[in-house]
């Protein structure tokens, strides 16, 4: 099924003053099929298509329908969502065809919805799984309990002398302060990775890039038919062999969480031990020379966990490896 590009054809057509009968002539058609393409109930391809594009001037490219086809494509996915069972939607295609701004509109607040989901499971996987993050939590429910603990006193205990009161005092100022730069680290670490994320989702982007090149890829087929046949060589092809092939070849593996979608490119330098991150991270290597570099990187206060809220940046990482 064609896409509907008749009210693209009829609003180029107008921006141009041309009329419905002009257009019709000048494409060699009756102004009453006109008439029936512009309300898309005519499909047009072929020879036609090509000299209305360059009747209206514009690209092939332009009336060839493939956005018109992503559109329809990302409202039937956003209609299909369990969170619109029971409600009457719109067919996708008849929606793009009347009313395109509004079609727009639905599939941008979806892709904003998407990315919103994917951002809070991040954040809840994180909190599940990050060391840093649950020291950082605990600092501040410790932190919480002792400043009660000690309103409680000061609110219960009325025999205090003007000694004792002060030093609860005392104790209440400085835990809210240290509360308060545990927080701002805790926050710290959301804005960083707020700051670095992007608005669409890997999956999202990438299932663009496939739609855009219409799933063909040269580069990618001619070097998926030279693995293919040298994995042959060695015996029957299939998935695992594939997966051992490449750990093989490349090397490559990733450390996650129970989520399949943790996988991260973090890591760390530790300056001393920490059996907080055992069982948590893999260990990937030693420093072995350099080390008067990394102590130059910004360091926070022990409160906040040495986190730092403008950290400092690596502009270009070289394997060492990649030398040989």
């Amino acid at each position: 099924m064609r896409a509907p590009i008749g009210l693209k054809i009829s609003s180029r057509r107008r921006a141009l003053g041309v009329s419905q009968a002009a257009l019709a002539r000048r494409a060699e058609i009756s102004a009453s099929y006109l008439n029936l393409i512009e309300r898309n109930k005519r499909q047009v391809g072929g020879s036609l298509l090509i000299r209305l594009a360059e009747e209206l001037g514009v690209e092939l490219a332009e009336l060839s329908g493939d956005s018109e086809h992503r559109l329809i494509a990302e409202l039937d996915e956003a209609f299909a969502d369990p969170v619109l069972a029971g409600v009457d939607m719109p067919a996708s295609r008849d929606l793009v065809a009347q009313q395109p701004a509004a079609a727009q509109a639905i599939a941008r607040l979806r892709r904003a919805y998407l990315g919103a989901t994917a951002n809070a499971d991040l954040y809840a996987d994180r909190l599940r799984t990050d060391p840093l993050l649950a020291q950082l939590l605990h600092r501040i429910l410790s932190g919480i309990t002792a400043v009660r603990s000690t309103a409680e006193i000061l609110e219960d205990v009325t025999d205090l002398d003007e000694g004792e009161r002060s030093r609860f005092v005392e104790t209440i100022t400085r835990e809210t302060r240290g509360l308060t730069e545990v927080a701002r680290g805790l926050i710290g670490q959301f804005e960083v990775d707020a700051r670095g994320r992007r608005t669409l989702s890997p999956i999202r982007e990438l299932d663009d890039l496939i739609f855009e090149r219409d799933n063909y890829f040269p580069a990618l087929e001619a070097i998926a038919v030279e693995l293919r046949a040298e994995i042959e060589t060695k015996g029957p092809f299939g998935e695992a062999a594939l997966a051992a092939a490449l750990a093989a070849k490349f090397g490559v593996g990733m450390a996650r969480s129970a989520n399949p979608n943790s996988a991260n490119s973090q890591f760390f330098i530790m300056y001393a031990p920490n059996s907080g991150l055992n069982g948590q991270y893999t260990v990937v290597g030693n420093v072995i020379s350099g080390m008067e570099n990394v102590d130059k990187l910004k360091k926070g206060p022990e409160s906040m966990n040495g986190s730092v809220t403008n950290p400092d940046k690596i502009v270009t990482a070289r394997v060492a490896a990649d030398k040989q």
